[in-house]
């Protein structure tokens, strides 16, 4: 009897780190990062719901606080495209792989909206 409740309890344990490790997988292949690359005062003015403000002249700074994950998904941007561009060169650099840049803030709340 006790040898089945071992099991049953191992059976159990590991069932649930896997569960979890599954949970956290998807999670943070699923996870969307909307960075807005412009000054604090633009982006008191008026920002895409959700966007956390990394200024291009201190991504290479801010960003490893922000987003951890290398692989994972990062949006960008910015007025025109100009910083978010500047800032996605950054990034790439630093070995992320998964950024893109929506250019100004109008372009890309339609993209966004698309996805």
């Amino acid at each position: 009897m006790k040898i089945i409740i071992m099991f049953l309890f191992a059976f159990t344990l590991i069932y649930n780190v896997n569960a979890n490790d599954n949970k956290t997988q998807k999670e943070s292949k699923s996870k969307v990062y909307i960075i807005d690359n412009r000054t604090k005062a633009e982006y008191d003015a008026g920002h895409i719901d959700g966007a956390i403000l990394i200024p291009h002249d201190v991504v290479r700074d801010k960003i490893e606080s922000v987003v951890k994950d290398k692989n994972a998904k990062i949006i960008l941007y910015c007025r025109s495209g100009r910083r978010s561009g500047i800032a996605q060169s950054v990034l790439k650099d630093m070995g992320y792989t998964n950024v893109e840049n929506y250019g100004g803030m109008e372009s890309a709340k339609i993209k966004l909206q698309q996805k």
